[in-house]
């Protein structure tokens, strides 16, 4: 027998029946039992967690996948957080749940390490964030070109019923040194002369390849201290010996590296970006804990 046999639901109702939510609904009396249910009802249904965001890529793998005009394949660059998706992006949600659970499926070259932070009201993008904070899901590659799971639990959500997420990118250091088989020599050296976004290096012969989005140039002293912040390399020219970035050097930078003998001692090193791509971002609203 069940609730919607005649016997039962004539003699007892039921809390989703017309005549008891009806009462309910018309302030008409009713038993204290069926109030207590349709209260208890209403406050598990309110403290339930559900669905909140699905961002699906095209996972498709024939073919080149970096083609795919509805696929997600990037590059993680060290100490610099990118955006993955246009944002924010306000998606509703059950006021008073503060916490959410993120599933992303993707693949990562190798065993490196890509950062992926999901900014939150409660917890914004952090561009100093750490592989420990709240938001941070680290995905691990495991040496195949397989698609994996990864998964990030209590990430901190605001109280209001909406949410504004915001998805960035980025890799621990990568140091390795780019093949010169594929972007040409050299990939490291000392230039014959620095601008703010672009530097000479005339015994140099840099390929194409090098600025297709995957290689990065640092400056280290003798001493391998960092003289300037990671930067995108962007473009080369006049056959190969010169190379520009983005963005610009700060004028810090600019001046320690136009400085005659920091520059003499100025090495630069061009790196390979870590590759990386998403297949689908899911974020699910935690249950309000009782």
């Amino acid at each position: 027998m069940t609730i919607y046999d005649p016997e039962v639901y004539s003699k007892f109702g039921a809390l989703d029946s017309d005549a008891v939510g009806s009462a309910i609904r018309d302030n008409r009396p009713s038993s204290g039992h069926v109030l207590r249910a349709a209260g208890m009802d209403i406050n598990r249904l309110i403290q339930q967690g559900g669905p909140m965001l699905v961002l699906p890529f095209d996972a498709a793998e024939d073919g080149n996948e970096e083609e795919k005009p509805g696929g997600h394949v990037s590059y993680g660059l060290a100490a610099h957080w990118d955006r993955v998706y246009f944002g924010p992006i306000r998606v509703p949600k059950k006021k008073n749940l503060r916490f959410a659970t993120v599933r992303v499926e993707a693949k990562v070259e190798g065993t490196r390490r890509i950062l992926l932070q999901v900014a939150t009201s409660r917890a914004p993008l952090n561009r100093a964030a750490q592989p420990t904070d709240d938001n941070v899901l680290i995905m691990t590659g495991d040496g195949t070109t397989n698609f994996l799971m990864f998964e990030l639990l209590n990430l901190p959500l605001d109280s209001e019923d909406y949410e504004e997420i915001e998805l960035w990118a980025a890799c621990e250091s990568t140091e390795t040194l780019a093949l010169e088989a594929t972007i040409g020599p050299h990939n490291t050296g000392v230039a014959d002369t620095y601008g703010t976004g672009a530097m000479e290096d005339t015994s140099a012969a840099w390929l194409p390849a090098v600025h297709n989005g995957a290689y990065y140039i640092v400056f280290k002293n003798a001493a391998g201290a960092m003289l300037a912040a990671p930067r995108m390399i962007t473009a080369e020219f006049t056959g190969g010996d010169f190379i520009s970035w983005q963005p610009d050097l700060t004028p810090t930078e600019a001046r320690l590296l136009g400085n005659s003998s920091s520059a003499a001692q100025a090495q630069y090193y061009i790196y390979k970006l870590i590759e990386y791509r998403i297949g689908s971002v899911s974020i699910y609203a935690d249950d309000r804990a009782p």
